[in-house]
This record gives structure tokens, sequence and C-alpha cells, in this order.
């Protein structure tokens, strides 16, 4: 009776550790559509995402185009007491297959480097996650 326990235990064992290692490179493997990143993004707070939109809103949003350029929408100088007024600076992206991107623009502060991590991407929404930010010498 051991015996046909253990190989029963040994066999799943062996399954559990397969079904493991496909999960792992199913999830090292996730990479993402560029063509569904390009677009217009805004904050929607209550969905904690970000929406995709058609045109330019009046308030801030960040903008991903084609050929790696990146456009982010904020406050034009450090003071956030309403009204604010908001501008265009202009940077580039890069997508790396672990999912993350890397901005880098320059704005009232200087030049800056940003890393963003996406845990979700459709055609509607983005979800990511600041991973680091920093100000750069460039």
């Amino acid at each position: 009776m051991e015996n046909g326990t253990s190989g029963h235990l040994r066999s799943m064992n062996f399954k559990t550790t397969a079904r493991l290692i496909l999960l792992f490179v199913i999830i090292s493997s996730f990479k993402f559509k560029t063509d569904s990143l390009v677009g217009i993004w805004m904050y929607q707070g209550e969905k904690k995402a970000y929406a995709k939109q058609r045109k330019i809103t009046e308030g801030p949003c960040f903008i991903f185009k084609k050929d790696g350029k990146f456009i982010i929408r904020k406050n034009a100088g450090w003071c956030g007491t309403p009204p604010i007024s908001y501008a265009n600076f202009e940077g580039t992206y890069s997508i790396h297959s672990d999912s993350s991107i890397i901005v880098k623009y320059t704005d009232w502060r200087g030049a800056i480097e940003t890393e963003w991590k996406i845990s979700s991407l459709s055609k509607k929404w983005l979800k990511i996650k600041s991973m680091n930010s920093r100000l750069t010498s460039n």
C-alpha cells in the first residue's frame, strides 16, 4: 500500500511542478501589443486605471505615439492650487519585455526618467504601477 501511495504522491508532485513551470513561463512571457498602448490615456480614479481617449482633454493625460515619442500633460509649474494651468511636456518611451515601460521627459523640474510596470492593458483600459522615478542630469 505504501508503494502505491508513494508513487501517487510522486506523480502528483511531478504534475504540480510541471503546472507551476508552465504558469511561470506564461507569466514571464507576458508581452503587450504596442498598438494597444499607442493613444491618449486619462486617469479614472474610480477605476484606478487609465481610460483611452479619442482626443486630448483639458486636464492631465499622457500620450504614447507609434514612433516612441511620449507627451505628458500635467501641471505647468509647482503650484497645485486651482485653477491649475496644464502644459504638454515631450519625451520618449521604450518598452521592455518584462512588461515595463521606461519614460523620459523634461518638465519644469528638469529631466525625468520613470519606470512603469503594466499590470493590464486592453484596447480601452491601462493599469500601471510606478516602480521608480528620478530626476536625471540629461
